[in-house]
């Protein structure tokens, strides 16, 4: 009897309820990943956002100068450029020696642990309301000495929870990273809560002040609960851990190994692609495997048939990524480090410098906010909360729009978005006059379009390749894009608000 390869398998009843057990469990466990990534991300940036959300507070009750936003822009984020290109070249070696979960373990806690205790210093020493027994001199160095050290833990933990998001994603549509993002700029809307229903205002009293940036610690420190309910109960994060020191473990091994042996008899990159499949696909330490199939473990034995070989196979393709997303070839394994990492930088390039543009015209564009001409008090403040609502507003747009898969798209309309930065500057300099309404509304399609923009390039660039390995390395330079920008925008900034600083003074400008 010959086997008919076109005979259907009718599944079996109990084959049909463990499936929808399956798929429950993997929406339950998706669930758990989406709130817990959206809070962790909060509480990366609640704490500096809150700090910066007190504009008025800082720049008109506590110091009565408007240049304070500037110094306080400049305290948050100066601090990340170093923390960054650290990262970049230690992130390795530091999860290759303590495990990569161990390493996330002790960063998350000392990360939330610092920035919780940072905004509850804040009230009670350089950001207090009492003016009479501390004068603007006396606050001053200590104030920017403790935002200082808040960007340097937010910038730290923005890199190193941005590498888990990339971890964590899977499909087309890249929904960790668009909620990450959201998270990252959502807190903006959880500090407008927090000053409306405390009433933390121009003129706040003592207990409003403290309310306000203790309601942010608090924050900080749930941030830190998210972090730990997820390392505990999301199996699909401890897969990704486990992939990744797998992944690394097998790099650094094979780097070893091939520099102790001799050039002659060494296998053909092909004899080292099938052994690497192999190594994927087969534990070395034991008899099974866990493997990562839409959000589940699958146990693969060794000895298995042949197609459940190839079953296998497709599984850790999927955890991947697409097997045509293979990017850096075989000969992998004979590149050194800092080739790797220019492989992969040649290859989401343009996705790298368009983060950089975008990024560069939203926070060049922020120290002006107390700038614009208008007899509203309020304005600066109200402007800083709609491009943090419009900046959110435009990240989940990636989920619902189609994804856009050309890079160079991408940072077409960075550059369009750069180039607006006039229209901005006409009003300010009193070359156009307009309502306090119109400044509103341009402040916030600006802003919707960075969302937009940043959250494509960071969902598009970690796509392109398969291991978790080369994924971190594409988190550490978009991050390192990200804060290089936010550098050289702040600087460009100084020395153009004190260009306009100086205008307003002498009354060629009228603000």
């Amino acid at each position: 009897m010959t086997n008919n390869p076109y005979k259907v398998r009718v599944p079996s009843y109990g084959n049909i309820q463990s499936h929808q057990r399956n798929a429950e469990e993997e929406l339950g466990t998706q669930t758990l990943e989406h709130v817990c990534v959206f809070f962790i991300a909060v509480g990366v940036s609640v704490g500096f956002t809150c700090v910066l959300a007190a504009v008025n507070y800082f720049a008109i009750a506590l110091f009565h100068d408007r240049m304070e936003f500037l110094y306080l822009c400049c305290a948050v984020y100066f601090p990340s450029l170093p923390v960054v290109l650290l990262q970049l070249y230690c992130d390795r070696s530091i999860d290759r020696n303590l495990g990569t979960g161990v390493s996330y373990d002790i960063r998350a806690f000392v990360y939330f642990s610092a920035m919780a205790m940072i905004m509850f210093y804040l009230p009670l020493g350089p950001a207090s309301s009492d003016t009479e027994t501390k004068g603007a001199s006396d606050r001053q160095l200590p104030l920017l000495l403790s935002v200082t050290f808040l960007g340097f833990f937010s910038a730290l933990s923005y890199g190193t929870f941005f590498q888990m998001v990339c971890f964590l994603e899977k499909g087309k549509k890249k929904v960790c990273t668009a909620i990450f993002s959201s998270g990252y700029q959502g807190s903006g809307i959880i500090a407008l809560i927090l000053s409306e229903v405390i009433g933390f205002r121009t003129l706040p009293s003592d207990f409003q002040v403290k309310a306000f940036f203790w309601s942010a610690a608090v924050l900080e420190l749930w941030a830190g609960v998210c972090y730990g309910i997820m390392r505990t109960q999301s199996k699909v994060f401890g897969a990704a851990l486990t992939v990744r020191d797998r992944e690394a473990t097998e790099y650094f091994s094979r780097r070893v190994s091939r520099a102790a042996t001799p050039k002659i008899g060494m296998p053909t990159p092909g004899a080292r692609k099938v052994k690497h499949l192999h190594d994927v696909t087969q534990s070395p330490a034991n008899e099974k495997t866990w493997l990562f199939s839409k959000g589940k473990f699958k146990a693969g034995v060794r000895g298995s048939s042949k197609s459940d070989d190839i079953e296998m196979t497709a599984q850790v393709e999927e955890l991947n990524g697409s097997s045509s997303n293979n990017l850096l070839s075989s000969d992998e394994d004979e590149l050194s480090e800092l080739q790797r990492d220019w492989l992969v930088f040649k290859e989401i390039a343009p996705c790298v410098i368009a983060v950089f543009i975008n990024i560069f015209a939203s926070v060049f564009l922020l120290p002006f906010y107390p700038f614009f001409p208008s007899s509203w008090r309020r304005l600066p403040q109200i402007l800083f909360f709609t491009k943090l609502l419009s900046d959110t507003a435009g990240r989940p747009l990636t989920i619902i729009c189609p994804p856009i898969q050309n890079q160079y798209t991408i940072l077409l309309a960075s550059i369009i978005r750069v180039c607006s930065l006039s229209i901005f500057f006409f009003n300010i300099l009193g070359y156009v006059e307009w309502h306090w309404l119109v400044t509103i509304s341009l402040v916030g399609g600006f802003s919707l379009a960075s969302g937009f923009i940043g959250t494509s390039a960071y969902q598009l660039a970690p796509s392109r390749f398969e291991k978790f390995f080369d994924k971190s390395q594409v988190a550490n330079m978009l991050n390192f894009s990200f804060h290089f920008a936010v550098a050289v925008a702040l600087i460009a900034s100084t020395v153009v608000t004190w260009w306009v600083n100086k205008s307003v003074r002498s009354g060629d400008v009228t603000v």
